[in-house]
């Protein structure tokens, strides 16, 4: 049996396949077709908020996704989320 993780924002959903493919469709904000290659495989666990997504993959890397003013843009930090990574913590 497969299992899938789901994760949304407003408008719209996140799956991460058994494989851990990331899986995306709806408003543009959350579509993954800019970082579709990093996606692909691998990817552990995503986070969502209101209008971006973060994914934490199995090498300790995160990949965002989503609007970029509300945490889909990453590149400022770029280097510290490469590798090393093991959790989200939100307040």
């Amino acid at each position: 049996m497969k299992r899938f993780n789901v994760d949304f924002f407003i408008f719209s959903l996140v799956l991460i396949s058994i494989q851990g493919q990331v899986i995306t469709w709806g408003d543009s904000r959350g579509v993954s077709s800019s970082v579709s290659p990093e996606l692909a495989s691998n990817t552990y666990v995503i986070y969502s908020n209101a209008n971006a997504h973060a994914a934490l993959k199995n090498d300790g890397s995160v990949i965002t996704l989503g609007s970029p003013s509300q945490g889909g843009d990453s590149s400022t930090v770029r280097p510290f989320l490469s590798s090393g990574l093991y959790a989200f913590i939100t307040n």
